[in-house]
């Protein structure tokens, strides 16, 4: 893991020579698995599952989304910014992020509902998927969430 500095020296990643992994979502600023991806990691066909490559894709997406908003919901805007500007750059975090978004595609297809794992709770009303707790608690040990240090705003976003 770099430090400040270095982090804001690195460059972004080349997200075009990882295009049979994923894809970077420049609206949502997070990568997104390719069905290709899954299909190596798993052995799951997300095209048969999903009916087209098409929908393969959209389902990774809202995934993607999904899995984003599980893994930085309770983190101050500062650290969610942190977050996202390490994924751009450090590419042993990104795959890191991958293996978690992994275990939404899990979930996803062994519960048969894409869009309801976009109603994740931890209240009482609702159970929240033990393996989709177990990944998100996974990651942040990963990620090691900084608090205090913060990413300049006019390198926010920028090329990612």
């Amino acid at each position: 893991m770099l430090n400040l500095q270095q982090l804001l020296q690195a460059p972004v990643i080349d997200f075009d020579s990882h295009t049979e992994d994923f894809v970077w979502d420049h609206f949502f600023h997070t990568p997104v698995m390719t069905p290709k991806f899954v299909m190596n990691k798993i052995g799951t066909d997300l095209v048969a599952y999903a009916g087209s490559e098409i929908q393969a894709q959209r389902m990774l997406n809202t995934l993607a989304k999904v899995a984003k908003d599980y893994l930085f919901s309770n983190l101050p805007m500062t650290a969610r910014d942190y977050q996202e500007f390490r994924l751009s750059r450090e590419l042993d975090t990104l795959q890191n992020y991958l293996e978690y978004q992994m275990a939404f595609v899990i979930a996803a297809t062994t519960t048969g509902s894409v869009y309801e794992l976009y109603n994740l709770t931890n209240h009482k009303d609702k159970k929240v998927s033990e393996g989709l707790e177990m990944a998100r608690s996974n990651a942040r040990t990963k990620f090691q969430t900084r608090f205090f240090e913060r990413i300049p705003e006019r390198l926010l976003r920028v090329g990612y």
